[in-house]
């Protein structure tokens, strides 16, 4: 056991090859001995006031042997700026914070630690992390931390869970066109299970901007996104949006009757007045008064 922690010593650079001050040469020795908190006494004031990779590598190991991860993260990112060549032991020493962050459930931290390795190596995967993350419910992962996350979920549970969410990140950052196989796929595992509830209204929505976007130029693309909407959730405003959409792509294909049926759908599925049923009916009066203007 003895010769392991000696072999990290001298692998850190913690010999007494190169003449070194008094602070870190306690500091090397009560490594040594492990007893690690002296250590990281003797370290941080050398590490501040002579800043250099070796004593950052020093000071890291140390803060992570006595559970102090996050001046650990700071003293990694430290050691990535000083000392470019050790970058890749920077960033070892980053996904053990977050490990440690993970094991005590404490979002906050491993969120500050995927942040510094993505900093430190961005080309790492950092799947395992954002799963933990994206089970927190406190820290909200970005739509690439929840592919990642994706690549090493084995539990079916974990990845109906980052399904959804995947698709919800994808929706919001107003990628709509990849979210939509994610939200079908979610919503066919869903079922009918609570997770279905979202998936279906994350559906309709990405359908209905792909629809209006579509509407200009190829109506009768935009018909298939505002019907797949329609069919996710026909009785919200989304959905009901959508019906409006079908009206309007309707009438651009020169179908009168079916976009005035597609309005009246769309009135008739909201027991109260509100801004879709006002907008349904505008459209089915302006259809109406255009056909009256027509057979005079």
């Amino acid at each position: 056991m003895r010769s392991r922690y000696l072999l990290a010593v001298v692998a850190l650079g913690f010999t007494g090859c190169v003449d070194r001050g008094g602070g870190e040469r306690l500091g090397d020795e009560a490594y040594a001995a492990e007893r690690y908190r002296e250590a990281l006494t003797a370290y941080v004031p050398v590490a501040e006031s002579r800043p250099s990779g070796r004593l950052w590598a020093k000071v890291a190991a140390a803060a992570l042997h006595v559970g102090e991860i996050r001046q650990a993260i700071d003293a990694y990112r430290a050691l990535a700026g000083a000392d470019v060549t050790r970058r890749i032991e920077a960033a070892d020493g980053l996904e053990r914070a977050a490990a440690e962050a993970e094991r005590r459930n404490d979002p906050a931290l491993l969120e500050e630690a995927v942040e510094a390795l993505r900093s430190v190596a961005p080309e790492r995967g950092i799947g395992r992390f954002a799963l933990g993350l994206s089970r927190s419910g406190m820290v909200r992962p970005t739509a690439e931390d929840l592919a990642s996350a994706l690549t090493v979920a084995g539990e079916p549970a974990a990845v109906d869970t980052l399904l959804a969410r995947y698709g919800r990140a994808l929706r919001e950052g107003d990628n709509c066109a990849e979210a939509v196989p994610v939200l079908r796929a979610a919503l066919r595992r869903a079922g009918g299970g609570a997770g279905a509830v979202e998936a279906r209204a994350g559906l309709a929505e990405c359908a209905l901007r792909l629809g209006q976007a579509a509407l200009a130029g190829t109506p009768a693309r935009a018909e298939e996104w505002f019907r797949t909407a329609a069919a996710a959730d026909s009785s919200s405003a989304v959905g009901r949006l959508a019906l409006v959409g079908i009206g309007d792509a309707r009438v651009r294909q020169g179908d009168l009757v079916a976009g005035a049926i597609s309005y009246q759908a769309a009135i008739g599925k909201s027991a109260r007045t509100d801004s879709v049923q006002q907008l349904a009916t505008r459209k089915l009066n302006a259809l109406a008064a255009a056909g009256a203007e027509d057979s005079t």
